[in-house]
């Protein structure tokens, strides 16, 4: 019974506050000293970590790793690296080199790193300070390493994995714009925040967290790209990161248009209309439709085959600006969507901008503005210049009833048709302006793809230090307490072309099917071990979708207005041209004024279609950077690497802007108008004279 008792008595003053509080005391005092020897001990265990990292690093200060030299059987890594060393201008001897060997089991992926060690560190530093002379090797006699194979090798310092990881993380951090720069000198990493800011020396991740990323959190999932990521590319962090105030260049050039246009048409086109609005467009559209019909009826009264020929270059002017305000006014919506979408890729992809990729558009868009000012100027110059302002002298062919041809309606109908012309050449330089903008944006965004992957690759060539530690075999280096990890296997792409079946099994061009999972989307989420080429490989994969669709979208876009452009110009250009022969035959009067408008005719398409061909060599450039890219094989699940070929496929097919299929908006097309037209040209001359 004394047991019993006993125990329920503890147990009452178990459930008493005051005993509980003064057990919770009691309990935290000794849990607060473990816990301060628990931190002790964490902390002493990282500088000893730290200290044991730094020795290890000044161990392998004599080393220096070599990646990119072919691999060949009962090869002589002494006799690489002398040869590599010859190449740079610097003399290596037997004497010079401690040991030389491969990293790693050789699994056929692609050339080893070659560690090599020095037996004294001037020698080293020599060798080292002379790698950026492989860029050009010298040719050597009997050397066992190509030229070619030296200008594809890097030469950089051997690190420990912790700092190897430190490095990857910097380049990522690089890329995102929180630093500007990250390097390794004989083992010692730097790092500069911001360009022309002071060096600072980093000795672990930790470090280098609190320098450039202090807003970090170990916890933080990347996680799928999501809408706020701007359809593929995620914000820009750091420099060259745009405000959500300020778009883009390109885009505000696209806006600037889109205003110009819905002035000219008096319409609203970057939104819904409101009630003032509503009917505005119905004034130039009616106007333009007047006078366009009356000078095709004008035709009608033409006295010779060059007075036709002259009505008809102006009708199809005055056409084509009328049937571009109509279909602006139809499809308004479609361009403010295709624009918010262009805005965002752009902002999102910022970060991936380059000095001056922006001059080109400005300076095509300057040539439209010259080139419509030009013609818009001297038209009006020509017609008030011509003699006296009575009918039937109008600044275009017209047939004007009787009852409108008094003073009162002269004038009105002169005032109408000068504000026509300029509404129609604002028109048609917008409509050559668009264009241009869309065409070199869409060219923007694969550049900067391109270029991100380009910057990737050349990282991993110039700063083969900073490379994402690879799991893999680990060899002893010419020192016990060396260790060494590198990229053991890189996969070249494969650039073979990729056949798609009805069943979606995907097969190489002349092989059997590499795999039997169906095309469709893939998880290419990297793992908390898998930091690097996959994130690259995913958000690629997002953006090139994003972009292919936005491309897609404005490519329909401007199908009529370039269908509209080219069909009107090149029958304008051969209408012009048999006018010019004519006017010369009949002793050169007027021929002057006609040869100017062809020649600003074909300075608008030249221009328009120097656009598009833009747009087809970025894509080029995308499909070749992923090409020619290596990528860490080990690294790459199946499925990634399936999405890698996908991606390479969807990027071999032809980027442009075209009429509806029937031709692409490029440099090729309007040398085969000029072909064309040379040819007719040579063909009336003869008619002419026979």
């Amino acid at each position: 019974m004394e047991r019993e008792t006993l125990k329920k008595a503890m147990m009452e003053c178990f459930k008493d506050g005051e005993f509980q509080s003064i057990l919770k005391e009691i309990v935290a005092e000794a849990m607060a000293v473990k816990d301060a020897e628990i931190a002790d001990l964490r902390d002493q265990l990282k500088k000893a970590t730290t200290h044991i990292n730094e020795l290890e690093q000044y161990s392998r200060r004599l080393c220096v790793n070599v990646s990119g030299v072919p691999e060949t059987p009962n090869e002589s890594t002494d006799q690489i690296i002398m040869d590599l060393g010859k190449m740079a201008g610097v003399t290596v001897t037997p004497a010079d080199l401690d040991r030389t060997h491969r990293i790693g089991k050789g699994t056929g992926g692609g050339p080893r790193i070659i560690i090599a060690r020095f037996t004294n560190f001037s020698k080293r530093q020599e060798f080292y300070n002379s790698r950026r002379e492989l860029r050009k090797p010298r040719p050597v006699r009997g050397s066992v390493v190509s030229t070619e194979s030296a200008g594809k090798t890097f030469i950089s310092d051997n690190l420990t994995r912790d700092n190897q990881h430190t490095m990857y993380v910097a380049r990522c951090l690089k890329k995102e714009g929180k630093l500007h720069s990250a390097w390794t000198d004989v083992g010692r990493m730097k790092i500069r925040l911001r360009e022309g800011g002071p060096t600072k020396i980093i000795r672990s991740l930790e470090e280098l967290r609190e320098a450039a990323d202090p807003d970090y959190r170990p916890d933080a999932d990347p996680g799928e790209p999501s809408d706020a990521d701007r359809e593929g590319f995620r914000p820009a962090q750091g420099r060259n990161r745009k405000s959500a105030r300020n778009m883009p260049s390109h885009s505000r050039l696209l806006r600037g248009v889109e205003l110009l246009l819905s002035a000219v048409t008096l319409s609203r086109l970057q939104g819904p209309a409101t009630d003032c609005w509503a009917v505005a467009w119905l004034l130039p559209v009616a106007a333009s439709l007047l006078l366009t019909a009356g000078c095709l009826a004008a035709l009608t009264e033409a006295t010779s085959t060059v007075s036709a020929m002259h009505i008809a270059v102006v009708s199809l002017s005055m056409l084509q600006a009328l049937l571009m305000m109509l279909y602006f006014l139809r499809r308004r919506r479609a361009l403010a969507a295709l624009l918010r979408r262009t805005a965002a890729l752009e902002r999102a992809s910022a970060a991936a901008g380059t000095p001056g990729e922006r001059v080109t558009v400005h300076v095509q868009f300057a040539v439209i503005i010259a080139l419509s000012l030009t013609a818009c100027i001297s038209s009006m110059l020509q017609f008030f210049g011509s003699g006296a302002l009575e009918p039937p002298n109008y600044p275009n062919p017209l047939l004007v009833p009787a009852a409108l041809t008094t003073p009162a309606w002269y004038r009105t109908i002169v005032a109408l048709g000068v504000l026509h012309d300029v509404l129609a050449s604002a028109v048609n330089a917008g409509v050559d302006l668009l264009l241009i903008g869309l065409a070199d944006a869409m060219a923007l965004l694969l550049s900067r793809m391109a270029g991100l992957l380009e910057r990737e690759f050349e990282d991993q060539q110039e700063l083969g230090d900073g490379m994402s530690p690879e799991e893999g075999s680990v060899e002893d280096s010419p020192t016990d307490k060396v260790f060494v990890v590198g990229t053991v296997g890189l996969v070249k792409v494969h650039k073979e072309p990729l056949t798609v079946s009805d069943t979606d099994a995907v097969t190489y061009g002349g092989g059997a099917a590499v795999s039997s999972a169906r095309v469709g989307p893939v998880d290419v989420s990297p793992s908390p071990n898998q930091p690097g080429p996959q994130c690259l490989l995913r958000d690629l994969a997002a953006t090139q979708r994003a972009v292919q669709r936005l491309i897609s979208s404005a490519a329909d876009f401007c199908s009529p207005p370039l269908i509209c452009l080219y069909t009107s110009i090149t029958s304008m250009l051969l209408m012009s041209i048999y006018i010019c022969i004519k006017a010369l035959g009949d002793g050169g009067g007027g021929a002057t004024t006609y040869l100017a408008y062809v020649a600003l005719m074909l300075l608008r398409l030249l221009t328009v279609s120097c656009a598009g061909s833009r747009l087809a060599e970025q894509g080029e450039r995308l499909h070749e950077a992923l090409a020619d890219g290596r990528w860490p094989q080990r690294r790459l699940t199946a499925d990634q690497l399936l999405t890698l070929q996908l991606l390479l496929e969807r990027t071999r097919r032809p980027t442009a802007f075209h009429g509806w299929g029937l031709f692409n908006a490029e440099k090729t097309t309007v040398l085969s108008i000029l072909g064309f037209v040379l040819t007719y040209i040579v063909i009336l001359i003869q008619m002419i004279h026979n």
